[in-house]
């Protein structure tokens, strides 16, 4: 039997876009084939306001490629990372700042 495991690299293209003062819509591509390890159930978003602490957004459908953000703080930037989750979390995508508008 194959052995479980945690995708072997991160979502790939993400993309952030401002909506508004307080929603950012996030898009990427599914991991690399080759690199899924397993079947994917879902994916996780984390978001973190300059300054402020970590928010996960989890079970986010595995057929979704993307997801609005929203209550979020104006006129802040967020850094953003997307992961895909099979038995467990794989590693997330590299964070990517979303200016707000001024």
């Amino acid at each position: 039997p194959t052995p479980l495991l945690v995708p072997g690299e991160p979502p790939q293209n993400v993309m952030a876009s401002t909506l508004s003062s307080t929603a950012i819509r996030v898009s990427w591509d599914p991991p690399p084939n080759g690199f899924l390890y397993g079947v994917l159930r879902s994916y996780e978003i984390r978001y973190t306001p300059d300054g402020g602490n970590a928010t996960n957004v989890t079970g986010i459908p595995a057929e979704n490629s993307t997801h609005v953000l929203t209550g979020l703080q104006e006129f802040v930037n967020y850094s953003i990372e997307v992961t895909a989750v099979t038995v467990g979390a794989g590693p997330y995508s590299y964070p990517g700042v979303v200016p707000r508008p001024p």
